[in-house]
């Protein structure tokens, strides 16, 4: 059960600020009275722990019974006692500002990741859609590059096969060529050959015709030789 409220956070705030001479001014009057209730360690209710010393609201504080008569002997105290709670209070407030602080800068970091964040998707968005603009064209380029490559392709190959042809005629004329020359060659090998050859039975003939004919004379010198002497005789 929650505790009734009692009094308005400006009137605390009016009544016990008196009670802490040097405390800053400028503290609103809820900030002043957490800090001031967190200093004398009474305990604030939660979702977890309705029933508590205290409960605080946007312009009122709760309190529960006993609370507040405790809340006012501690603040009638002696002089040290002041003193200390106001220490706490400076404490309470320098670590509510620590906390805050820290929370900004995280609060600023992430908020500077999350743009930062939204700047590369955006900036991927973009190219995404810059790639989807680009895309047709790419396949467009993609299809003529491939037909440029066949194309290259089948020149080559048909240059290559040109190429061949050509190198198979000339070497079937340089064949033809050669077996030309070596045909030459051979006839004129056989017709010197048999030039020798007839030269060299001519030049036999000629000295069997000599030889024949230096026969023949001796025979017949001989023959009109006996024919003498027999005339002689």
């Amino acid at each position: 059960r929650r505790p009734p409220p009692l009094c308005k956070l400006g009137a605390r705030g009016s009544r016990y600020r008196p009670l802490l001479p040097g405390f800053s001014p400028t503290l609103s009057s809820r900030d002043f009275v957490a800090a001031l209730l967190a200093a004398l360690r009474l305990e604030p209710a939660t979702a977890a722990k309705p029933v508590a010393d205290f409960a605080l609201g946007v312009r009122r504080v709760f309190f529960s019974a006993g609370a507040m008569a405790t809340l006012d002997e501690l603040m009638h105290g002696s002089q040290a006692d002041v003193a200390a709670i106001l220490d706490r209070v400076r404490a309470y407030v320098a670590r509510r500002r620590w906390v805050r602080a820290t929370a900004a800068v995280s609060a600023s970091l992430w908020l500077q990741r999350r743009i930062v964040a939204r700047r590369r998707l955006a900036a991927l968005a973009l190219r995404s859609r810059a790639l989807a603009l680009s895309l047709p064209a790419a396949r467009r380029w993609a299809g003529g590059a491939r037909r440029r490559l066949l194309e290259h392709a089948s020149a080559s190959t048909l240059a290559a096969a040109e190429r061949g042809r050509v190198e198979r005629a000339r070497l079937r004329a340089a064949r033809a060529a050669a077996v030309a020359v070596q045909a030459r060659a051979r006839g004129r090998l056989a017709r010197c050959r048999l030039l020798r050859e007839s030269s060299e039975q001519s030049a036999a003939a000629s000295r069997l015709v000599r030889s024949a004919r230096s026969f023949l004379a001796v025979r017949r010198a001989a023959r009109e030789a006996r024919r003498i002497r027999s005339v002689v005789v």
